[in-house]
């Protein structure tokens, strides 16, 4: 998770997806960086791409 850092997870297990995100605090704001499924851990290649 080094290149995820100050990132959560939401596990969907019965449909095996996986939701990214990140909370950011000064702005009051929940970014989602990626929806997928854990499939070769596409989604979180897909989310280090996208968050930096």
């Amino acid at each position: 998770r080094g290149d995820l850092q100050n990132t959560y997870k939401i596990k969907l297990r019965d449909v095996g997806y996986r939701l990214v995100y990140e909370v950011i605090d000064q702005q009051l704001l929940v970014m989602v960086i990626a929806v997928g499924k854990r499939d070769h851990n596409e989604v979180y290649q897909s989310a280090v791409k996208r968050h930096n």
